[in-house]
């Protein structure tokens, strides 16, 4: 926070009482948070369900900000599409050898597949395959560099509008057919035998 943002902040709380309670709605910061997320989570889930239905993938909504597509064929410990707090990734849990999926999706044959995402800030970066972080634009200063916090408040009060963008991600991979059979592959080419 800048000098000038300061001394703005400290002329507005300028009584015991403006203190407190600016204290006690930063107190509650998690939970306004944590609401926002919900109702985005709660919409989300019925717009995959209703609109968005699709054979071959599955979707599950886990605790705090996270929501996993995976297709149906593999199950969700599979190599499967994640949205996690900013992040949108492709993730391989550790039943897959790993390096040999960093050496196919560098081939030719699976670059229709990296590139369904818009950017990757990471590769290669253990599980995490490839993550494309707070990619998502609402007319804002932090647009395509959000974090979890700043982006809740669209979550809550664009809610439509984060589930088009959300949609629009997953869709590349979900109805693209090219695409989920290369998904396929990489799942039955790399997953480790017990």
């Amino acid at each position: 926070m800048n000098q000038e943002l300061i001394q703005e902040a400290k002329s507005m709380l300028n009584t015991s009482e403006k203190w407190n309670a600016f204290l006690d709605l930063t107190y509650q910061k998690d939970n306004i948070r944590n609401q926002w997320l919900t109702k985005l989570k709660d919409e989300l889930g019925n717009t995959f369900l209703n609109n968005y239905f699709s054979n071959y993938w599955d979707f599950k909504i886990n605790g705090g900000f996270s929501i996993q597509w995976f297709l149906k064929e593999f199950g969700e410990n599979s190599i499967s599409l994640w949205l996690e707090n900013e992040n949108f990734s492709l993730y391989a849990p550790s039943n897959f050898n790993i390096e040999e999926i960093y050496k196919l999706i560098k081939s030719a044959n699976f670059l229709p597949l990296v590139n369904c995402f818009e950017r990757s800030n990471s590769i290669s970066n253990g599980g995490y395959i490839i993550t494309d972080k707070g990619n998502f634009s609402f007319g804002t200063p932090y647009d395509t560099n959000f974090e979890l916090d700043r982006l809740a408040w669209f979550a809550g009060n664009e809610t439509e509008n984060f589930i088009s963008q959300i949609s629009e991600k997953v869709n590349k991979f979900r109805l693209n057919e090219e695409v989920t059979n290369l998904l396929k592959e990489l799942n039955q080419l790399t997953k480790n035998q017990l």
